[in-house]
């Protein structure tokens, strides 16, 4: 994936500068691996055929729910369908979830015919659980941080961009309609087939490993991890000597992106973990000229997390908003004609 007719200053361009002009370039490949549910096939294949130790969320079909924590002797094996953002069913079915608590036996059955509901006695949970979700992440699959986190039943948190919705069941509409306003807001929309979907919970509160990669190569990782109020982001050159492992191949930079916002992470990574990713990435950004490949840790698993082209969004891009400093440095030298 290439940029054609790239101005004749490319060279001397900042790396801010040349992100900006690389997104303004419409390319279908980079619209199907931003998509946060059609990149899933791509990532499968990885897995099968080249990266067998990488994970990834699955998308999820039926969850655990209940519809009368106190006195229901019964569990409920909900389905959860992924849908095209003009449909409105996923939406519907979370609100006909949380509006059917406590209500009677008799309009319970009524939903369970209708709506495909299978009801199984609580004292055979344990021949389900390992089949079917109990906490599930419902996400729009073309825009950052767009969830609706549940949590048997019960959704715990609302989030869309930088905006957090309280946990009611306008909220979900609220919240819908805000990911239809991004969708028509993105002039490369005919590439899109935005979706609604539900993924499988791995854990809360996880740091993010990204790993910035120019023409197939991970030059930069960076540790990024939120605990509370607090920020923290660490920068790493990557030497590119396949003889030097783990901790000596990564060279830590004193910069930040955000520089004022963000802290220095001071308790010591995984480094094997680390080197395993930026390996991974030698595979999977093999056909780039740039992508930020993100990863999480999960109890020792190595998660895929995202392909990210314009990292920190386009938006604060273009309005300098971001400080890249000597990874900056690193990255536009090596990105070149």
């Amino acid at each position: 994936m290439k940029i054609c007719n790239k101005p004749k200053n490319w060279n001397s361009l900042a790396f801010n500068e040349k992100l900006i002009y690389f997104n303004e370039q419409p390319h279908k490949l980079r619209s199907m691996l931003s998509d946060k549910f059609i990149v899933k096939k791509v990532i499968k294949k990885f897995v099968e055929n080249k990266i067998p130790d990488l994970h990834y969320a699955n998308v999820i079909t039926h969850l655990f729910s209940y519809f009368n924590k106190n006195t229901d002797n019964y569990l409920y094996i909900v389905p959860i369908e992924h849908e095209f953002l003009h449909h409105d069913l996923l939406i519907q079915n979370l609100v006909k979830n949380w509006e059917n608590q406590g209500k009677t036996e008799s309009f319970i059955e009524n939903e369970l015919k209708m709506r495909d509901i299978t009801r199984i006695e609580k004292k055979d949970k344990a021949l389900y659980e390992k089949k079917y979700a109990k906490r599930c992440i419902i996400k729009y699959s073309c825009a950052w941080n767009s969830y609706i986190f549940l949590n048997k039943n019960r959704v715990t948190s609302i989030c869309k961009g930088i905006h957090n919705l309280p946990p009611y069941p306008n909220s979900f509409y609220n919240w819908r309609n805000m990911c239809v306003e991004t969708f028509l807001e993105n002039p490369k929309r005919d590439d899109i087939e935005a979706v609604i979907f539900a993924e499988e919970f791995i854990e809360f509160n996880m740091a993010v490993y990204q790993f910035y990669c120019i023409k197939g190569k991970p030059l930069v990782f960076m540790y990024y991890n939120e605990c509370g109020k607090n920020r923290y982001l660490n920068s790493y050159e990557i030497n590119q000597d396949v003889r030097i492992k783990n901790e000596e191949k990564f060279k830590y930079i004193d910069d930040q992106v955000y520089s004022s916002k963000t802290k220095k992470f001071d308790r010591p990574l995984k480094w094997e973990i680390v080197q395993r990713m930026q390996e991974m990435c030698l595979e999977m950004s093999k056909s780039l000229e740039f992508v930020r490949l993100d990863f999480y840790n999960a109890s020792g698993k190595i998660y895929f997390s995202e392909y990210s082209f314009s990292p920190y969004s386009l938006k604060k891009l273009i309005s300098n908003d971001i400080v890249w400093g000597e990874s900056g440095e690193i990255l536009s030298n090596a990105w070149t004609d």
